[in-house]
């Protein structure tokens, strides 16, 4: 029986050890410092292979809480968008915002990336994961990352409001979040946008470093944070 349990769980620990390398080599990606963790919210630099077509971030970046507030408040995902149905008919009933963070996440996670950015090198990003128990299984996640480029702020939002469960088999176990902040859990539907449209831009997937499986959709925006 002792035996049992001592390999059980020396597996275990391979496996773990071996799916976190497998991760940092399949992205190029490798977690850093931590800015802030609790449990609700981890918020850590990540280095990026390659950033920004190996010209860098604009890092250390003074950008203040204010304006991270403003553009994070402004941040949505509009569901039941398709771009084709949108030119052919003007009704705003056909499809729903919902505001990325509320305004108290918003001036909690403007604090930490603020705090982040500052302290962030040419080659890394600011990434940040909120955990929400929805129930005793399942857990709600949304992740993504920050960082400056010239003059504008690079929101990338990885996944929003996904559920995972919060216990997984061995054999069919997925790293939780935290440890990929910057990787979708699943496809998502949907469009992501900014309050302002004539402060931001879709980020084309050539322009972007990170790349998911979104439907073609992007969620990767720039805004021009400095005209707030």
């Amino acid at each position: 029986m002792k035996i049992t349990l001592r390999f059980a769980l020396v597996r275990s620990i391979c496996f773990f050890c071996i799916l976190v390398l497998l991760t940092a080599c399949s992205t190029g990606s490798v977690l850093t410092a931590k800015i802030y963790e609790n449990k609700e919210w981890i918020v850590r630099l990540q280095s990026v292979s390659g950033a920004n077509r190996n010209k860098g971030y604009s890092h250390p970046s003074s950008v203040t809480q204010q304006q991270l507030v403003r553009v994070l408040e402004g941040l949505y995902i509009e569901s039941g968008y398709f771009p084709a149905a949108a030119s052919q008919n003007n009704n705003s009933n056909s499809s729903s915002r919902h505001p990325v963070f509320s305004n108290v996440d918003a001036e909690l996670l403007a604090i930490f990336l603020a705090d982040g950015l500052s302290q962030a090198s040419s080659r890394e990003i600011v990434t940040f994961v909120k955990t929400t128990d929805i129930s005793s299984s399942l857990e709600q996640i949304t992740s993504g990352g920050v960082y400056v480029a010239d003059d504008e702020l690079h929101i990338v939002l990885s996944n929003y409001r996904v559920k995972q469960a919060i216990w997984q088999d061995l054999d069919a176990y997925e790293p939780p979040a935290y440890l990929r902040p910057m990787n979708p859990l699943s496809t998502q539907p949907g469009h992501f946008g900014f309050s302002r449209p004539n402060l931001a831009r879709e980020v084309a997937s050539s322009e972007s470093d990170f790349k998911g499986n979104w439907s073609g959709v992007s969620w990767h925006l720039a805004v021009r944070f400095k005209a707030f």
